[in-house]
């Protein structure tokens, strides 16, 4: 059944049991290691790791780490701060500390992508998609539930936002929102109606403007025998659209309104990712 999902944040940056995590930014950011277990970093020490994890394997210039940390406003001591933070996350790695190599002209932090959350959330999104392409809806949710698993709160939590750390952020939040819809997607196929009119309609309220929310939480009700309260969420994206946005509901929506109307709904789930 559903879980909590997008409003749980967990506190413990632990993995799980017989979880290859260890090193995570989907919540606060965090390492595992041998010496002390899972310890969250914190201030331009989180800011550095959590860049460097974004591009791990990939050499990233010192110009751009700078920029990264201070935005446009870099103090004349920049560069020498960095190789400080290095060496202070550096002895927090402990004996993984070979991982993050000063290179020409930059740093590289070396990991498997199973070592990384994010990285594993990628893994499991693709899979989860490629399930409902192939119209198995029920491995198709369980890789979705096990990559929202992963999340462990704001991705990021507690980390300084640069622009360059705004954007990739921004761009995982809906990554994971696309992933909490795709499972509301399989979960109708599954015939979970009550589980995903519950969750699809307390996302609409945090993410109003989330066109695929409404359209799973019309087909919930339908499945549910509810048509009063599908139109009620058609209704509802009606006035937010044209109050907030300027526009009216999408095909889709105004699909599902017109076989209400018309007395044929239809509950026959999408599977694009």
């Amino acid at each position: 059944m559903a879980a909590k999902f997008l409003n749980q944040a967990e506190n413990d940056p632990s993995p799980a049991a017989g979880d290859a995590t260890i090193f995570r930014i989907l919540g606060e950011t965090s390492v595992a290691t041998a010496e002390a277990g899972a310890v969250a970093i914190h201030g331009k020490k989180a800011e550095l790791l959590s860049f460097l994890l974004l591009n791990a394997n990939k050499v990233i210039p010192v110009d751009q780490i700078v920029e990264t940390l201070w935005d446009d406003e870099p103090p004349k001591s920049a560069i020498r701060n960095v190789r400080t933070y290095v060496w202070q996350i550096r002895r927090v790695l402990g004996t993984q500390a070979h991982r993050l190599n000063q290179v020409a002209g930059g740093y590289v932090f070396h990991c498997d992508p199973e070592e990384l959350d994010v990285s594993r959330f990628e893994e499991l999104r693709l899979a989860g998609y490629q399930s409902l392409e192939a119209a198995d809806s029920e491995t198709a949710a369980e890789k979705f539930r096990e990559a929202l698993a992963l999340w462990r709160g704001d991705v990021l939590n507690g980390v300084r936002l640069s622009h360059r750390l705004q954007a990739v952020t921004d761009w995982l939040r809906d990554r994971r929102l696309g992933v909490f819809e795709s499972l509301m997607e399989a979960d109708l196929a599954l015939g979970r109606h009550q589980d995903v009119a519950e969750h699809a309609s307390r996302e609409v309220i945090n993410h109003p403007f989330r066109e695929r929310l409404y359209e799973v939480a019309m087909r919930a009700q339908l499945g549910l025998g509810r048509p009063s309260e599908a139109l009620a969420v058609y209704r509802k994206a009606q006035q937010v659209f044209a109050k907030e946005l300027g526009i009216r509901p999408g095909a889709a929506l105004d699909d599902i309104y017109r076989q209400i109307v018309r007395g044929r709904p239809g509950d026959s789930p999408a599977t694009q990712p």
